[in-house]
C-alpha cells in the first residue's frame, strides 16, 4: 500500500527496510522518547520478524518517505472490534525534523484512517506519548487530537526512570470537523 501526496509518500515496510528500520530502533538518540534511551538493541531477524508480522496482520508499519527518501516510520494498530486505531509516529533522520514533516504525514494517516471503506468500523485514533514530550504534546493538540490527560500509573524507561505518559484521541466526527 502507498499513500502519496506530492514529495511525501507512507508505504508499507518490506524486508528491505529492515536494515534501516533496526539502526532507527537500535539508536538511543530516535529511540529515547519512546523509552530506550539505549536504543532496543534488536538483532536484524527480530526487525524482520517483525516486519513480517505485520505485513500478515491488519495493522501497519509504514516507512515514511521524503523525496524518494526514507526518513522515518509509522505504526497503526487497527481494533476494529472496538472501533480504534492506535497509532505511532517517529522522524528518524534528525536531518528532515523540525520542518514540519510530520504535519503532512499524520494528515495523510488521518485521511487513510477515516476514509479508507476497509476501515469504516474505526471512529477513533489513539496515541500516546511521554509527559516530558513537549514537543510531541504541542503537535498532537496542534493536529486536533485531544488530551484525555496524564496516566496515573508511571512506567518505567531502560534506565528504570519513572515516566508517565499522555493520551489523545482523535474521534471521526472530530476529523470531518476539523480544519484542514
Amino acid at each position: 500500500m502507498l499513500i502519496r501526496k506530492g514529495d511525501f509518500a507512507i508505504r508499507e515496510a518490506t524486508i528491505e527496510d529492515a536494515k534501516q528500520l533496526n539502526i532507527w530502533w537500535n539508536d538511543g538518540r530516535v529511540m529515547a522518547h519512546a523509552g530506550f534511551p539505549n536504543g532496543l538493541k534488536q538483532e536484524i531477524s527480530k526487525t524482520i520478524d517483525l516486519i513480517d508480522y505485520y505485513n500478515k496482520s491488519t495493522s501497519y508499519l509504514f516507512v515514511l518517505v521524503k523525496d524518494e527518501i526514507s526518513i522515518g516510520e509509522m505504526s497503526a494498530r487497527v481494533n476494529k472490534e472496538d472501533g480504534f486505531v492506535e497509532v505511532g509516529i517517529k522522524i528518524c533522520d534528525f536531518a528532515y525534523q523540525d520542518k514540519g514533516y510530520g504535519k503532512n504525514y499524520m494528515s495523510m494517516l488521518l485521511d487513510f484512517i477515516f476514509t479508507n471503506k476497509d476501515l469504516e468500523a474505526i471512529d477513533m485514533i489513539k496515541l500516546d506519548t511521554s509527559v516530558s514530550n513537549l514537543r510531541a504534546r504541542h503537535f498532537y493538540e496542534k493536529m486536533g487530537f485531544t488530551c484525555l490527560g496524564v496516566n496515573s500509573k508511571p512506567w518505567f524507561n531502560q534506565l528504570g526512570e519513572e515516566q508517565f505518559s499522555v493520551d489523545f484521541v482523535m474521534t471521526r466526527e472530530n476529523f470531518l470537523k476539523r480544519e484542514k
